[in-house]
């Protein structure tokens, strides 16, 4: 797979959620570390006039881009740089321009379980025009970004979210080995999530931040800072069980063949609960009552494989009081 280019140009902005039909059945576990990642804290300086071109951009410059492996150890980088632009016509200078760049990326070990990339970053750009007699345009802007490529041994979730605050932009985006994707966009005062049923195969991963100016605009200086993570989940995993009625019934896993949960109730629940209601988003499928119905065993309960669920149960105990237990499930497909 090619790497993607952690880039220095407008942004190609991707919204939205994307969800991809026809995956295969989840394979055995298998261990998939990052092919290849970086953090890059960009600043760029550019500059342009009518033909032939008669300006230049005199300082500047970047650090190189970091490696980042899946390890879950944070890479930092900062950078800032000051510039002028120059009309080689005259000598006169057009503009000075100075642009920072910060980012702190990590990557938690990519394979078949849970995995999280994450980005922190800020990003500042300013411009004083100097009020030369010139055709020369000038620009500056800082952006930070993280970039991973790497193969899914199965399918999974990735979910999107992220903020972002100030005068500038921040995208974070999936692509997709058969040349699909999805993300999420953050543009002032952004906040929101994005979810993306990712096929097992090949993987890259793009964020990135910007906040740029022109010497030409109304506001000449602007910052912008934020957050994005991506977590990635294995189909049909489990949140962490809620509730006071563990010691009489458990919630288990999903089974993402049917998309049912299994439900355990103990040994004591025959003797302690009068009545116990089992719920699927809300929608009852159960009600136990009496002994036989509520000695020991594993019920096998029914939830639609291509939507989240969460599982409710309600214990009406013999000595008047209840107890609950919850637990919630992402879709299988």
């Amino acid at each position: 797979m090619k790497h993607p280019v952690i880039r220095r140009g407008a942004l190609g902005l991707v919204a939205g959620a994307l969800t991809l039909a026809g995956l295969a059945g989840v394979p055995s576990p298998a261990r998939a570390a990052v092919d290849w990642g970086q953090v890059s804290a960009g600043v760029d300086f550019n500059t342009w006039s009518a033909p032939p071109l008669h300006c230049q951009v005199v300082g500047g410059g970047g650090a190189d881009a970091l490696d980042l492996q899946d390890n879950g150890v944070p890479v930092s980088q900062s950078w800032s740089a000051t510039a002028t632009v120059v009309d080689t016509t005259t000598d006169a200078v057009v503009a000075d321009l100075a642009a920072s760049s910060q980012i702190t990326g990590s990557i938690t070990p990519i394979g078949a379980g849970p995995a999280t990339i994450k980005a922190t970053f800020s990003a500042t750009a300013s411009a004083s025009p100097r009020g030369a007699d010139s055709d020369c345009g000038a620009s500056v802007s800082g952006s930070p970004g993280l970039g991973a490529d790497f193969t899914l041994p199965q399918p999974m979730w990735a979910t999107i979210s992220g903020t972002g605050e100030g005068s500038g932009v921040a995208q974070a985006v999936v692509f997709l080995g058969n040349g699909s994707g999805g993300g999420l966009v953050l543009g002032p005062r952004g906040h929101g999530s994005s979810s993306i049923l990712i096929p097992a195969g090949e993987v890259q991963v793009q964020i990135e931040a910007r906040a740029d100016v022109s010497a030409t605009d109304a506001v000449l200086s602007r910052s912008y800072a934020g957050s994005v993570t991506i977590d990635l989940q294995p189909l049909g995993t489990a949140s962490t069980p809620t509730g006071d009625g563990k010691g009489l019934v458990q919630l288990g896993g999903r089974d993402c063949a049917s998309g049912n949960v299994s439900v355990d109730l103990a040994k004591k629940a025959k003797k302690k609960a009068k009545q116990i209601t089992i719920s699927v988003n809300g929608a009852q499928v159960a009600k136990l009552k009496g002994t036989k119905k509520l000695k020991a065993r594993t019920l096998a309960v029914p939830a639609a494989r291509g939507a989240d669920s969460e599982v409710a149960v309600r214990i009406k105990l013999k000595n008047g009081k209840q107890a609950t237990l919850t637990r919630s499930y992402l879709a299988c497909a």
